[in-house]
């Protein structure tokens, strides 16, 4: 069996569902290597066009996969742990050094943590949209207004953690507990959210929806994916120059409160770490209150 006429049976072990990038990613990757050999000069070839073609993270990406693919052949095909043929254990070892080299030759980029301005707040504020594109930009804005709320609390906000403009919550990732003052743009959205609602109720209508055999964890998963995408098209909408993800609203508060001190947007932002709070920061009690009311 050639590693092409292989590939159909990498992609079947592959569940769609629960490994979703992955599976994107091999059919991806295998729709362009498809008409290289697998050789050294072949990998090499490959590896080359990759690198001329992508960003220097997706071009790490895709040679990572095709490895990956290419080791699953030989295990699957020629039971390479238990062959007593040295041919196709050199051979895979070979390939695999051929990887490594293009690999060390691909510098990864760091990721830009972009952040947006007021303005740019405000303009996604002003958007005219309905249904779930509003109510994706509303949990966002939500987000930004308290104080950069995780997308993991903003979904298990309850309309009974407000009371009289107080908001109470504890932090799902962190376990810390948060009370502050919200600020009027956040108590807009909250009070048309939560009118005619119990207490019980979720805020947002999102991890609400889900399945009787659906757990909590994997509908936040599920629901970050489904909203960062609309996100995206909600910042071209807005002129955003850079992709909208819901922790952007995090670092854009983080960026807000840039002229606080360390400490203090430390325990805003509720971070454990005070070296992840100075990334946020950029070179990055009452202290709640006026940091929500300077948004």
């Amino acid at each position: 069996m050639t590693i092409k006429s292989y590939f159909p049976q990498y992609l079947s072990k592959i569940d769609r569902f629960k490994q979703r990038a992955v599976y994107d990613t091999a059919k991806r990757v295998i729709s362009l290597v498809s008409e290289f050999p697998l050789t050294i000069e072949g990998v090499n070839d490959i590896c080359q066009y990759f690198k001329e073609s992508y960003a220097p993270n997706s071009a790490r990406t895709f040679i990572e996969r095709y490895r990956a693919i290419m080791n699953a052949y030989f295990r699957d095909v020629y039971d390479i742990d238990n062959t007593e043929d040295d041919s196709i254990y050199r051979r895979n070892e070979q390939l695999n050094s051929a990887f490594k080299r293009n690999l060390k030759r691909v510098r990864a980029e760091r990721p830009q943590k972009s952040f947006l301005t007021k303005e740019q707040i405000n303009d996604i504020a002003s958007l005219e949209l309905s249904g779930f594109s509003k109510e994706v930009r509303d949990v966002f804005l939500f987000q930004y207004y308290n104080l950069g709320l995780r997308i993991s609390d903003a979904l298990l906000i309850k309309v009974g953690n407000v009371k009289n403009g107080i908001m109470s919550y504890r932090s799902k990732k962190t376990k810390k507990s948060f009370t502050f003052a919200m600020n009027e743009k956040a108590q807009v959205i909250y009070d048309e959210y939560s009118e005619g609602r119990s207490d019980d109720d979720y805020l947002f209508s999102f991890v609400e929806s889900r399945g009787a055999k659906t757990t909590l964890d994997s509908s936040i998963i599920s629901w970050r994916g489904r909203i960062n995408k609309e996100l995206k098209n909600i910042g071209v909408l807005a002129k955003i120059p850079f992709p909208l993800e819901t922790h952007t609203a995090r670092r854009s508060f983080g960026n807000a409160i840039r002229d606080y001190s360390i400490n203090d947007a430390q325990n805003l932002l509720g971070h454990s770490s005070y070296s992840t709070t100075q990334k946020y920061m950029g070179q990055l009690s009452n202290l709640y209150n006026n940091a929500a009311k300077a948004l």
